[in-house]
């Protein structure tokens, strides 16, 4: 069952990677209806977004059971872990910017990302 869910990953990762390396570009110059999000918008996503529930409940179950550690403590851990994270994919994505400027290279960015996305699943199946 397990190299099925295996196999069944790499296809479904195979896939997207097509979808973004397949995607139109389309740039806009027009920014006047962009919004940036509040911090209520901000959080809201944050807690909904399933990733860090999952590393969350893995953290709990692992660490608090065998090392006896308060919860309080991992919390801490996680946030002074977090905000540079955070702070660096911020930084990240402004730099990307000046970067990605031209649909050219958005595009070229886009296949690059696809490929990379799609070969992480086939790397998968190698272990």
């Amino acid at each position: 069952m397990a190299k099925l869910l295996g196999w069944a990953g790499a296809l479904w990762l195979s896939w997207l990677g097509w979808k973004i390396a397949s995607a139109e570009v389309e740039l806009t110059t027009d920014t006047t209806a962009d919004k940036p999000l509040g911090a209520g918008a901000a959080a809201l996503i944050q807690v909904i977004n399933p990733k860090p529930w999952t590393v969350a409940l893995a953290v709990v179950g692992v660490f608090m059971s065998s090392s006896g550690a308060p919860a309080w403590l991992l919390a801490l851990v996680f946030l002074l872990m977090a905000i540079p994270c955070m702070l660096l994919w911020a930084w990240l994505g402004i730099q990307a910017r000046s970067w990605l400027h031209s649909a050219r290279a958005l595009r070229r960015f886009n296949q690059l990302m696809g490929a990379l996305l799609a070969g992480s699943g086939w790397l998968g199946l190698l272990g």
